[in-house]
């Protein structure tokens, strides 16, 4: 099973998010040159809260994914529109939430930095409130590709993620060279969405006609699906609070056009993320379908070998090229100031990449209390590193930290694994 039906998966996963990023490491620095390192290091944060935001959906899309694949096995079809709109009626109850308090957040300019200039930052303030708008078609998105990661559906997916990619890097680009503000990137960005939402939503009717049918749990009879999302969220909520808090924390420290020298290396690094993202897409509705059992555990332990393995390479090729790629992608002087940052993240992100393995098995089986919980115990850990490493080295010390939080997250992580692996196997003796 893991050499055909999730290897093809897996690839087809891969191949939806490369193509995308081949069209980001051409438009960026164009875009860095359009519009400027300041208005460009604000972008980035401007991409962090919506980042946070747009998982707003409580951990119901997750939840949509593990159920509809459970109903499959068990061969009940007709609960799955139940289970559809009630948790979509449910993502959007918790999205307006979080489109106020986006918006609420808008009136807050040290959000930034009190360093950029005011234009760059009334601009910046004025994306929130657009995205505050926005967050609806990002939940109901991926409460969309929930169902349709459920039944394996990535061929479809990927497709409409090649587009929409290209679109992402193309279209702030086009903007940019007839009007540099980030205003307007921004506006076609979100129009950007709802075209996504409304084609997903086209695919779900194709695919599934009978949720054309809207039927709803009663609000009482909903609550599950709550408690049950409830710990998905807490993972969903607290992995990019540690993900993205080093950006507002060294956003309160240095100007916005120092700040590019770390944001641009670590979103450049962040799609490292790319491989095991396509993995993990198709291991979850696969550990979600299957028992604790001897064909999960080999599933589990080929999928992190090969993480290990892919990432090491990552690692020996990528360090030593950091500083020179940079120099190349953008230009020397950015390389001189950022290359260092850029090999430390390198190394962080691939330790960071074989956790999401155990992360996935452990939610799969329905254990996301687990990893909500280490992720609640290490956010103190990590904000004191951040602090402390970040003072005294500046930014490479604020990747340090990264990487460190990293290495706590996957023996941790590790750990768990096997110790539920090995009780569910003795337990079965």
């Amino acid at each position: 099973m893991f050499k055909s039906q999730i290897a093809k998966h897996s690839f087809l996963n891969l191949a939806g998010q490369i193509l995308p990023m081949i069209v980001g490491l051409v438009s960026i620095p164009l875009l860095i040159k359009n519009v400027g390192l300041e208005r460009f290091g604000i972008l980035t944060i401007v991409w962090a809260v919506i980042g946070y935001f747009s998982l707003f959906d409580f951990g119901l899309s997750r939840v949509v994914t593990a159920k509809v694949a459970s109903l499959r096995r068990e061969k009940k079809p007709e609960q799955i529109p139940l289970i559809f709109w009630s948790s979509l009626r449910l993502i959007l109850c918790f999205t307006a939430a979080g489109a106020v308090l986006l918006f609420c957040l808008s009136f807050f300019p040290n959000l930034f930095t009190g360093k950029a200039s005011p234009a760059v930052v009334e601009e910046g303030l004025f994306c929130l409130k657009l995205m505050a708008l926005t967050l609806p078609a990002i939940t109901l998105t991926a409460g969309f590709k929930g169902l349709l990661e459920a039944d394996h559906r990535f061929a479809e997916l990927n497709f409409l993620q090649v587009i929409q990619g290209f679109f992402n890097f193309t279209l702030p680009l086009a903007v940019s060279y007839v009007r540099p503000n980030l205003g307007a990137i921004v506006i076609s960005l979100a129009a950007l969405r709802y075209v996504f939402f409304i084609l997903h939503a086209r695919l779900i009717f194709r695919l599934e006609p009978q949720l054309k049918t809207i039927s709803l749990l009663p609000i009482a009879e909903s609550l599950p699906l709550i408690k049950e999302g409830g710990w998905f969220s807490v993972s969903n909520i607290i992995g990019p609070i540690m993900c993205y808090f080093d950006r507002f924390f060294l956003a309160a420290l240095f100007p916005a056009n120092i700040l590019a020298y770390y944001t641009t290396p670590f979103e450049m690094v962040s799609r490292i993320h790319i491989i095991p993202s396509a993995l993990t897409r198709t291991l979850f509705p696969t550990f979600a379908k299957n028992s604790v059992g001897p064909e999960t555990y080999r599933i589990y332990r080929r999928a992190v070998l090969l993480m290990f393995a892919i990432m090491g390479m990552v690692a020996i090729v990528g360090v030593p090229l950091a500083k020179p790629a940079l120099g190349i992608w953008i230009n020397k002087d950015f390389a001189e100031q950022a290359g260092s940052t850029l090999a430390l993240l390198i190394i962080g992100f691939g330790i960071n990449s074989v956790a999401w393995v155990p992360f996935t098995l452990l939610q799969g089986l329905g254990r996301p209390d687990l990893t909500a919980k280490l992720h609640i115990a290490e956010v103190p850990f990590y904000c004191g590193l951040l602090y402390f490493m970040t003072t005294k080295f500046g930014l490479p010390g604020a990747a340090v930290s990264w990487g460190l939080r990293s290495l706590v997250d996957l023996v941790a992580l590790l750990f768990l694994s096997r110790k539920m692996l090995i009780g569910a196997a003795q337990h079965r003796r």
